[in-house]
């Protein structure tokens, strides 16, 4: 093989330069490992190599002064300058990626500083005498707006907070203000709209006795949180407020309504019983004389106070009784045409209104018979009432009864009509799709 002293000048320089570059390369990693580890001992190989490498291209490409030196070129083929330099280029590669990621897996101080300047809170620490020793670039930003400039010590930035709380932000030689909007925790809004919370602590640790330390939170997104949440909870006051007073409203709403059935219970009895003894003292109804006394007791009993008092059947008999045993008591012949609506809450209706009707007829017209025609027009279900008897010389006036019936048609969404004329009719409409309460 061709020696490299035979190679051309130019041939000769372009080896020798290839080589003397990768040994630059172990310069360069002798140099990092020196940096990384502060400690000449990682460095020794890398430099061993890099002197060989100079001396070998000096005694390569420098002029012979012996035949021995003539001799030692003419054996030194041109091929193992290239090969010599891919092993060193590979062996300074390989070093140099290996202590990066060595020196990434450390914990150096640059790697603190770098660590903490990358945080996106602001944090500074200070001495026992207030000198700042270590502040990342988050919390210099922002003592910079509040300052008007780059801090050096822990009480300057603390002063200018104190003065934005007092001066709300607007102060002299700083462009843009700083306002405080809560005082515990102490939050601070910032000119773009950040909100800001500055808390300061001291440190506890062995030997770290006096230092002290202020870091600097973003609590925009939790504070607008709050605020939403403080309205929602302020609209939730409200509408409970709202229910318990239409749970007040219903309360009172069940209690008239006891009480308007009680009212029509009584006036029920009142009239069943007057017919009763109306028609003991004529002599009418003998037969029946045991069931009219039962009667009258049971209207009679709604007066007394005496919890003792007996009465027959209660509310719920009386709920029970047909119209037709009432229509009999009171001695009235009573006749349906058509047929009661499925919807429980007008059949009650029709059943109050049909009792109210007996009475009435009985007690002012002096009749003995009540018709009650159910019919359906269109959408529209309604029962009309009508009695024999004495015709009304004036209008009717509407008393206790049809007062409370009045009451609880409307208030089931139905109508309710008195007529006299050619004779007394008592007429409820309901719509069928109407919801009856």
């Amino acid at each position: 093989m061709t020696g490299y002293a035979l190679l051309v000048p130019e041939q000769r320089l372009i080896l020798a330069g290839i080589l003397f570059l990768t040994a630059l390369g172990e310069l360069a990693l002798a140099l990092y490992r020196f940096v990384c580890s502060h400690k000449w001992k990682y460095s020794v190989l890398p430099i061993v190599i890099y002197i060989c490498l100079l001396i070998f291209l000096s005694v390569a490409i420098g002029t012979p002064v012996t035949e021995e030196a003539v001799a030692y070129r003419m054996m030194v083929p041109w091929i193992f300058f290239p090969i010599l330099s891919v092993i060193v280029m590979a062996h300074s590669f390989v070093l140099l990626l290996r202590e990066y990621q060595k020196s990434k897996q450390q914990i150096t101080p640059n790697s603190v500083k770098e660590a903490i300047d990358r945080l996106d809170c602001g944090i500074c620490f200070a001495d026992e005498s207030n000198r700042l020793i270590l502040i990342n670039h988050r919390m210099n930003q922002l003592a910079f707006q509040v300052i008007g400039s780059y801090p050096q010590t822990l009480s300057e930035i603390r002063l200018a907070l104190e003065q934005s709380e007092e001066t709300d932000g607007a102060r002299d030689g700083v462009k843009d203000g700083v306002r405080r909007i809560s005082k515990d925790p102490l939050l601070y809004r910032f000119p773009n709209g950040r909100i800001w919370k500055f808390q300061v602590d001291l440190l506890e640790a062995p030997g770290l006795e006096g230092y002290q330390q202020m870091t600097a939170q973003d609590m925009t997104e939790l504070h607008q949180v709050n605020v939403e949440l403080e309205k929602d909870n302020k609209a939730i006051g409200e509408s409970i407020h709202k229910m318990q007073e239409m749970i007040l409203r219903m309360s009172d709403l069940a209690r008239e309504q006891e009480t308007l059935n009680l009212k029509m219970q009584i006036h029920n009895d009142i009239g069943a019983s007057l017919i009763s003894l109306s028609g003991l003292t004529n002599g009418e109804n003998e037969k029946d004389a045991q069931t009219q006394v039962a009667t009258l007791k049971k209207a009679l009993a709604y007066f007394s106070s005496r919890p003792s008092m007996e009465r027959e059947g209660g509310d719920e008999g009386e709920n029970e009784e047909n119209l037709a045993g009432f229509a009999e008591k009171c001695g009235v012949a009573l006749k349906f045409e058509g047929n009661l609506p499925e919807h429980e809450g007008i059949k009650n209706l029709i059943d109050c209104a049909v009792r109210e009707c007996i009475t009435n007829c009985v007690r002012h017209a002096k009749g003995r018979f009540v018709n009650v025609r159910l019919t359906e027009e269109g959408n529209r279900f309604c029962c009309t009432i009508t009695n024999d008897g004495d015709l009304p010389d004036t209008p009717v006036i509407e008393g206790g009864g049809l007062s409370s019936l009045r009451k609880k048609v409307e208030e089931a969404g139905g109508q309710m009509e008195i007529g006299c004329i050619p004779g007394f009719t008592l007429t409820l409409s309901f719509m069928k799709n109407e919801r009856q309460r």
